[in-house]
């Protein structure tokens, strides 16, 4: 670094420490830097944190010039393993850490020098407030408190350390009031009899250590430590800007981290070895407890201090391919619904048995949506069970590993370097071999529908535990080991000069590759390509996009930003993205050529937390280049905070959230432009207890809540469109129908309920509370043809969302959410006994109500095009008559009707007596006629339609 450049440097950063506390959360101060190395970012993680540290620090040691160097150490090392912390809201806990190692070693280290020079009593204290019997104290506080776990060392460090209130420390760590609170208490109790069986009182303790007890960190210290920190990433370590002992402080550290992710030592128990060295008798007792024992004691169940928490038990054995126990296989339990989801932590590990058992508390499952175990061992391909019903019996087997094999080259075929390759998501075949999904590409020949039948996915997008990313040699060269054999692996492909991209790979090691239609019937949205275990990828050159992102009312520079290249249908890729520097700027790029007569949109999405509407902008004309400028103005908005409940019990419901406006809600300019995500992918949602909080727009709006079912299925005891009937520009009947808004029409079924919420211009924050209604309940009886209970069958209307129910129902079950005034059509078709069953449940009915399932009917039939020729592979939707309406209920059991090579088709479990139709419908064809129509059959019919031979529509391509 020149002397201008350091000069310039540090003009800025004597800025940065200055200003007041900056209300940006640690996360995403610390994603910033990681990210952009945003100086400004990491000046305030110094500015909010540095008393802290230095506090601990100067308790610990006795000389104040060895305490700033460990102050100017512990930020060398959050500089240098930032991209290391996995829970970044918990910045301040793991700085407690590393300054509270640093310090006890170089006590140790001081220690041993002052014995070697024999002048161990010509050093007094550089304080001389703080005499030797308070520095031990101090001592041993911090080594008790840095033992803690994590979830109860954090807020203790936050309100006892650095002073904040426990509602300031709750939302920097992104935690509930009660949580909060409930986990301090916690904390403080097992501190509290640590110490006491060391013979310390914790408010003594707590007091000479808490925010008055010391003075703050001076401004030129922090300067310091900041302009050493940024200067050793570009410098390296001798850099002038960082004191030599300072370096070698944090060096020492790094070192030790290392080693301990080797060993699987607890850092608690090293900390306390070394001070035992230099701390005397009053540590002794400590050392009676082996790292063993210490290490079972904070796992045991019910915990050390008495807890009597509840959870949720995850068990279950781990298996090879052939069927015996693995053990030292690392069990995770990976998390859903964030936007940036941290990755998961290892919760067990087997035994000698293949055997493993964890438990998930209130405590730390809260605000949490907990997606798949997933069990990882060396040498075999990952296995994972869904969310299930019972989660204390899973078996999960591993099975044999096929590295995935690839290179990166360009359009001339040279090699790629630096590429950075992510494994995003794994599919396994339900059938346990890709035969049967390989046999439906090539027939079918497309990508998504096929996928979504035959495999079963897991997504590893920011899971860096499961599949740390790889980054290809000079040869363009790489490897990923541990999918697994007959998978199949989504790699995602970044790099400066290359279109980012997913490819998808089989872990077959000799399959040629195969392009087809991601979506037979829309072309527009692209082709998906399958490669073989071993591949070479051909990178296409990328363009890129730059400018700044601005307050549109003050032009006020927006730091934080993220920008996003949009998919078709307005998805936004999440992998070709750029996030604002401090100045507003960005570059973003990996992005591809698009069609011509085409332009690119970008979504940009606010600084998190920042009250700031996002917005959807197309390119402009210049959009040509390889280079595409693209100044963005975000509006400011208005927070939306409110509560989903359950009408009947008052009880907090996790639930998805939909946001729309009305037209009259602003100018047609501004509206336009908005970005609202849905309810899909980066939707909103609210925590585990309802609440949720998000910027919306100064006008008239739609603010919708859904329920998700187990397993993502819609079998949630809500009505559907519950509160829609009393909002002005309803079109349809109750519970269906939709809403003329922008930029997305809000469909009424697509939520369980929907409120009008309205802001004034010039309001900060609204409330908006939302109550889902589980209307009334029906018992039904069902009952075979020789009028006996029969369990077994599958229901269709079991819920207010008239899909079929994916398992069985028993011979007394109950329907839920009829909507009062209402009634439902419920069928039933029990495959195994070849019966079906219909019941028309009556307004207001109470029940018990019963059904007799009677024979089933079939048809079956051949398509042919109007030369004579079997249309192949097209899918037929069936419907039925509703008895009390001229509306037609869309469903059919059978998850898809397909005409087979020769265009034969057959349905089964046909309601007697019931009119039906058929329409049919195939790729870059769609026909105006049906297949049949006003189709009526008796009883355990069966019905040969012959060949048939729709018209064609106009509209067919």
């Amino acid at each position: 670094m020149t002397t201008t450049q350091a000069s310039t440097v540090l003009r800025r950063l004597r800025r940065l420490v200055a200003p007041p506390a900056d209300p940006t959360a640690d996360a995403d101060l610390l994603a910033r830097f990681v990210a952009a190395r945003d100086e400004a970012a990491f000046a305030e993680l110094v500015r909010r944190h540095g008393p802290m540290v230095l506090r601990v620090c100067r308790g610990v040691l006795r000389d104040g010039h060895d305490a700033d160097d460990v102050f100017q150490a512990t930020f060398l090392v959050l500089a240098r393993k930032a991209a290391a912390i996995r829970k970044g809201d918990s910045v301040a806990s793991w700085l407690y850490g590393v300054a509270t190692r640093a310090a006890v070693q170089a006590r140790a280290d001081a220690s041993r020098r002052r014995r070697h020079e024999q002048r161990a009593s010509a050093m007094p204290p550089s304080d001389p407030t703080l005499d030797l019997t308070v520095r031990e104290l101090h001592a041993i506080l911090h080594e008790e408190l840095h033992r803690l776990p994590e979830k109860y060392r954090a807020p203790l460090v936050l309100c006892y350390l650095e002073g904040l209130t426990q509602e300031e420390a709750g939302r920097r760590l992104g935690w509930s009031k009660g949580a909060t609170r409930g986990r301090l208490d916690r904390g403080r109790e097992r501190l509290r009899m640590r110490l006491a069986q060391r013979g310390v009182e914790l408010t003594a303790v707590l007091g000479m250590a808490s925010v008055g007890g010391a003075a703050s960190a001076a401004p030129a210290l922090m300067v310091s430590a900041v302009r050493g920190a940024l200067s050793s990433l570009s410098d390296g370590a001798a850099s002038g800007a960082v004191p030599a002992k300072a370096a070698a402080i944090a060096e020492g550290v790094i070192r030790a981290m290392f080693a301990e992710r080797i060993r699987n030592v607890s850092a608690v128990v090293l900390a306390v070895l070394v001070f035992a060295a230099g701390a005397g008798t009053l540590t002794r007792r400590a050392l009676a407890e082996s790292p063993q024992d210490a290490s079972a004691k904070e796992n045991a169940w019910p915990a050390d201090v008495g807890e009597k928490e509840k959870g949720d038990v995850y068990a279950g054995r781990v298996l090879g391919p052939d069927g015996k126990p693995v053990a030292g296989a690392k069990l995770y339990l990976t998390r859903v619904g964030k936007e940036r989801p941290a990755p998961p932590a290892v919760q067990a590990t087997s035994d000698k048995d293949g055997r493993f058992r964890f438990r998930v508390t209130p405590a730390n499952a809260e605000d949490t949506r907990f997606g798949p175990v997933v069990a990882v061992a060396e040498g075999f391909g990952l296995a994972w069970a869904p969310p299930l019903a019972r989660n204390d019996d899973l078996t999960l087997n591993l099975v044999k590993d096929v590295p995935v094999e690839g290179r990166v080259v360009d359009l001339e075929g040279r090699p790629t370097p630096g590429v950075i390759v992510r494994a995003t998501a794994v599919r396994a075949p339900t059938a346990g071999t890709l035969t049967p999904w390989l046999d439906a590409v090539k027939a079918r020949k497309e990508a998504y529908t096929v996928d979504a039948e035959y495999l079963d996915r897991l997504s590893t997008r920011d899971a860096t535990h499961l599949f740390p990313a790889r980054t290809t040699g000079a040869d363009g060269r790489f490897c990923i080991a541990g999918v697994g054999g007959e998978r199949v692996v989504t790699l995602t492909l970044e790099g400066p000069t290359i279109e980012a991209k997913d490819v998808n790979v089989l872990t077959r090691p000799d399959v040629p590759p195969r392009t087809v239609p991601s979506v037979a019937e829309a072309p527009s949205l692209g082709s998906t390509t399958y490669y073989a275990a071993r591949f070479d990828h051909a990178a296409a050159p990328c363009r890129t996009v730059v400018g700044v992102v601005r307050d549109k009312a003050t032009g006020r520079p927006l730091a934080g930003a993220v920008i996003r290249a949009e998919r078709p249908y307005g998805n936004p890729i999440r992998y070709a993205q750029a996030t604002t520097d401090k100045e507003g700027r960005y570059r973003l790029t990996g992005l591809p050529r698009v069609p011509a007569g085409e332009r690119d949109a970008f979504v940009v999405l606010p600084p998190p937390g920042e009250p700031y509407l996002a917005v959807r902008k197309p390119a402009g004309a210049e959009s040509e280049g390889e280079i595409i400028p693209l100044d963005v103005a975000l509006p400011r908005g208005v927070w939306l905070e409110g509560r989903v409940t359950d009408k009947a019990t008052g009880k907090g419901v996790e639930s998805r959230l939909g946001y729309h406006l009305f037209p009259e809600a602003g100018g047609e300019a501004e509206l336009g432009e908005l970005f609202f995500p849905r309810m899909a992918g980066d939707g909103l949602r609210t925590d585990r207890a309802g609440r949720f909080r998000f910027v919306g727009y100064p006008g008239r709006g739609l603010l919708g809540a859904r329920v998700d079912g187990a397993n993502g299925a819609n079998n949630t005891p809500y009505r559907v469109g519950a509160g829609a009937e009393a909002i002005a520009g309803h079109e349809g009947r109750r519970g269906a129908g939709q809403f003329n808004t922008v930029p997305t029409i809000a469909g009424v079924s697509d939520y369980d309920v929907l409120a009008e919420v309205n802001p004034p211009k010039g309001a900060a924050r609204v409330t908006c509370d939302l109550a889902l209604d589980p209307g009334r309940a029906v018992t039904v009886r069902v009952q075979g043809p020789d009028g006996k209970p029969l369990a077994g069958a599958l229901a269709h209307g079991q819920f207010a969302r008239e899909f079929w129910g994916h398992a069985p129902v028993a011979a007394e079950f109950t329907a839920f959410s009829l909507t009062p005034g209402e009634g439902r059509t419920l069928l039933f078709w029990h495959e195994g006994k070849k019966l079906v069953g219909r019941l028309d449940v009556k307004a207001d009915e109470t029940g018990p109500v019963t059904v007799t399932l009677a024979p089933a009917a079939s048809v079956a039939g051949r398509v042919i095009d109007d030369d004579g020729r079997p249309v192949r592979q097209a899918t037929l939707s069936v419907s039925l008559r509703r008895n009390d309406t001229e509306t037609w209920l869309y469903s059919h059991h059978q998850h898809r009707v397909r005409t087979d090579e020769e265009g034969r088709f057959r349905l089964d479990g046909l309601l007697p007596g019931t009119k039906y139709q058929a329409g049919v419908r195939t790729v870059g064809r769609r026909y105006s006629a049906s297949v049949f129509a006003d189709l009526v059959l008796k009883s355990g019919e069966v019905k040969d339609l012959g060949d048939v031979k729709p018209r064609r529509g106009d509209d067919g391509e």
